[in-house]
C-alpha cells in the first residue's frame, strides 16, 4: 500500500472510531434502586440492607451490608440511592447481566457521590474479568462515571456478574453513593458505517486508478 492510501485509510479509521454510538436497552435492571422490596425509607433517613437480603429488588447484596439513602442529608442522588459503605461495611453490589455477545463492547455509566459523613470514598467496579476504581468527589458534587467493556470469546452462556464493591471499609458508616447505573452495547450508528464504506471505496478507486495508469 502507498504512502497517500495508507494515509486514507487511516483517516477513515479514524472518522469510524470517533462517530457517535446509538444507545441501546438498558440491560441493568433497577439502575435507579428505586425499586424494593418492604422497605420504608424516610426522607433525610437510610435502612439498612445487609448482605443476602433481597430488598434491592433485581440486586444481590454482599460482604456486610450496604444503605438505601434518601434526602440530602445523606447526598442521595436521585430519589434513593445506595451508600455502599453500609452499616457497618463494607458492602457489595452485584447483578447477574443476560445475553451478552462476544466480541461486543459494553458501556457501564453511573453516578457517584460522596455521602458528607465522610472524608472519602470510592468504589470498584468488577465486570468481563476487569476491575476499575472510581473515587467520590470530595467537593459535594456528583460525577458521572463511564467504563467501557469488551467481551471476549471466554463468555460462558452469554451471561457474566456486574459488581460493585466499596473500596472502604466503613469505620465511619458513610462511604461513596451510587446510582443510576445503566450498561449499554455500544452500537455503531448508520452514518458510521457509510463513512467507513466511503473511505474503504474512495482506498479501491484510487488503488485501480494506479493499476491503470501503470497498465
Amino acid at each position: 500500500m502507498s504512502p497517500r492510501i495508507a494515509r486514507i485509510a487511516a483517516i477513515a479509521a479514524i472518522f469510524a472510531a470517533g462517530a457517535a454510538h446509538a444507545a441501546s436497552p438498558n440491560m441493568v435492571k433497577n439502575g435507579t434502586f428505586s425499586l424494593v422490596n418492604d422497605l420504608s425509607v424516610p426522607t433525610d433517613g437510610y435502612v439498612v440492607v445487609d448482605a443476602g437480603s433481597d430488598a434491592i429488588k433485581n440486586w444481590t447484596v454482599g460482604k456486610d451490608s450496604v444503605d438505601v439513602v434518601n434526602g440530602s442529608m445523606y447526598h442521595a442522588i436521585d430519589g434513593f440511592s445506595i451508600d455502599m459503605i453500609g452499616t457497618p461495611g463494607p458492602g457489595e453490589l452485584s447483578q447477574k447481566i443476560k445475553n451478552l455477545q462476544v466480541d461486543t463492547s459494553y458501556l457501564l455509566t453511573f453516578d457517584l457521590a460522596l455521602n458528607p459523613g465522610a472524608a472519602k470514598g470510592a468504589v470498584k467496579v468488577e465486570f468481563l474479568g476487569e476491575t476499575f476504581t472510581f473515587k467520590a468527589p470530595t467537593d459535594g458534587s456528583v460525577t458521572f462515571e463511564s467504563q467501557l467493556f469488551t467481551s471476549s470469546s471466554v463468555l460462558s452462556a452469554g451471561d457474566a456478574k456486574l459488581k460493585f464493591f466499596s473500596v472502604d471499609k466503613g469505620d465511619s458508616y458513610s462511604g461513596a453513593i451510587l446510582d443510576n447505573v445503566t450498561l449499554t452495547a455500544a452500537v455503531p450508528e448508520p452514518e458510521t458505517y457509510g463513512m467507513l464504506l466511503g473511505g474503504l471505496g474512495l482506498i479501491g478507486f484510487i488503488a485501480r486508478r494506479k493499476r491503470n495508469k501503470a497498465a
